[in-house]
């Protein structure tokens, strides 16, 4: 189907374009021109469609794996703490490390 640009830089779209898009008086549309110069119009839920389509699917359930991570971290804290808790204070070791850096 060939459109015109009119008087006015309006481009009318005929009725069959816009029933077979779902285009309705009112109806929002998003426009962009891709790498080839095309130009396109879409509707948001097209637009959002063609977002959720390109996201990479999820596996699992991603709030127990990230629950997982949290608890595996906090063990790995409190490891940490538990050894230097357990190492005596050694204050030779701090005298010669200041001397060292010349503190």
């Amino acid at each position: 189907m060939t459109l015109r640009v009119g008087p006015k830089n309006r481009i009318v779209l005929p009725a069959a374009l816009r029933d077979a898009a779902g285009i309705t008086i009112g109806s929002d549309l998003v426009g962009h021109v891709d790498e080839l110069g095309r130009l396109i119009l879409e509707t948001p839920a097209s637009v959002r469609a063609r977002v959720w389509d390109a996201a990479p699917g999820v596996e699992g359930d991603s709030v127990a794996d990230v629950a997982a991570a949290r608890s595996a971290d906090g063990e790995i804290a409190l490891e940490a703490i538990a050894r230097r808790v357990a190492t005596p204070f050694d204050e030779a070791a701090g005298e010669r490390l200041l001397a060292e850096l010349g503190l």
